[in-house]
């Protein structure tokens, strides 16, 4: 089957979670025998191969393009239109629309290609995707369009003065935004997300979900993988994930340094994107045993969690899947989350430790719960990227079989 992959972002030139989601998943359907090919945007236009995958990027102009091309985009509607005539692809699958017009799915239409869409994040409704206000850093629970204009003048540095006329003005403009993407969703052929969470709060957003699944991402423990007998030196506790403040590195170090010296805390993360905040996070980290280790590879964090004994997520908003967590599962580490979005859901499912989020006391004392090193827990059945693979490519065939 031809399959096309349509992702905002791709590896190597970005490492996220949906970029190496969707990498893995185009890899493997490659491996099934299916000619995959992956839409993407990146800061130059390429047409290459990456592990056996055609990785088609387009020219990506920028955030405020980005946010603009959702409403209209006639260059890239033009050739995506003459594209997917010519590729002739059994089905589509829209990872991450972010970036691309919407007006593509009148393409897919024309040329019978059918499509689905997976909700990595909440960007279908919240323009932030993350849920996280520019305005006061809050979780937002509802998406009103008057509420996000405030959002969008905070995030351009508008004066206090101009958020609050800014949000009425502009609620038109986010009103047509979710009219248009609230389309897609309507004219897939089939809508997933890999948690509860997600489906649950784009239904209380007023979204028909009757038709969406819970599709969780694989986890592909790196084969043989042992872990290293316990280490009597001392509780050994890791955070891996970006360095940014909703993710709440800041209340973990506040609570690692109220820890006794026999315990250590590694940072495994960017220290790049954002200087301000890690310049914070150094100053803050007065514990002897806090390390910053930096972007580490695939590799690098199998052999970080075969050594850790909890790995904290102290994540600040409700994050849809947070794949660092299942892998700790999967692992045979314990994990302590706080007490929002799927992160809480995953811990819960595997009886985990979840507290409730911006609580450093909270996070301290559990922590000191699992002090000195705890015993290490069984380990779980996962469900493997392959196993992910063969769900969607069964999805595929009977969405193009039911199309025919």
């Amino acid at each position: 089957m031809r399959i096309l992959q349509i992702v905002h972002q791709y590896p190597p030139q970005n490492i996220g979670g949906v970029e190496l989601l969707t990498h893995n998943l185009a890899v493997d359907l490659a491996e099934y025998g299916h000619d995959v090919t992956v839409l993407t945007r990146a800061s130059q236009p390429t047409d290459t191969k990456i592990d056996g995958v055609r990785v088609l990027a387009l020219q990506d102009h920028g955030p405020t393009r980005r946010f603009v091309n959702t409403f209209s985009d006639a260059a890239t509607v033009r050739w995506f239109d003459e594209f997917v005539r010519r590729e002739k692809f059994g089905v589509a699958h829209i990872q991450h629309l972010m970036g691309f017009p919407t007006q593509m799915i009148e393409s897919m239409k024309n040329a019978r290609v059918p499509f689905v869409v997976t909700l990595h994040d909440y960007w279908y409704a919240c323009a932030n995707a993350q849920r996280i206000t520019n305005f006061d850093a809050s979780v937002c629970d509802t998406a009103q369009p008057e509420k996000c204009g405030r959002c969008a003048a905070a995030r351009a540095n508008l004066p206090k003065t101009l958020r609050n006329i800014a949000g009425p003005l502009t609620a038109p403009l986010f009103t047509e935004r979710r009219r248009l993407l609230r389309r897609v969703l309507q004219n897939a052929a089939d809508v997933s997300a890999p948690s509860h969470v997600v489906i649950d709060w784009f239904h209380e957003q007023g979204e028909d979900t009757s038709r969406w699944r819970v599709m969780p991402y694989g986890i592909d423990l790196p084969q043989p993988y042992s872990r290293p007998s316990a280490d009597t030196a001392g509780l050994r506790v890791t955070y891996i994930g970006g360095l940014a403040w909703q993710k709440g590195i800041h209340v973990l170090i506040d609570a690692f340094n109220r820890m006794p010296h026999d315990t250590r805390l590694t940072i495994a993360g960017p220290l790049e994107n954002y200087p301000e905040y890690v310049a914070q996070l150094r100053a803050a980290a007065v514990h002897p045993k806090i390390t910053f280790v930096g972007k580490i590879d695939r590799n690098a964090v199998w052999e970080l969690l075969s050594k850790t004994d909890v790995l904290i997520a102290p994540s600040l908003w409700p994050e849809t899947f947070m794949l660092t967590v299942h892998e700790a599962i999967a692992a045979g580490c314990h994990v302590i989350t706080s007490d929002l979005g799927a992160q809480a859901e995953a811990a819960r499912a595997a009886d985990e430790m979840v507290v409730p989020a911006n609580d450093a006391d909270a996070l301290l004392q559990a922590m000191l719960h699992t002090h000195p090193a705890p015993q290490q827990p069984a380990y779980r059945q996962i469900r493997t990227g392959r196993h992910y693979a063969a769900e969607y490519a069964a999805l595929y065939e009977s969405i193009t079989n039911n199309h025919a």
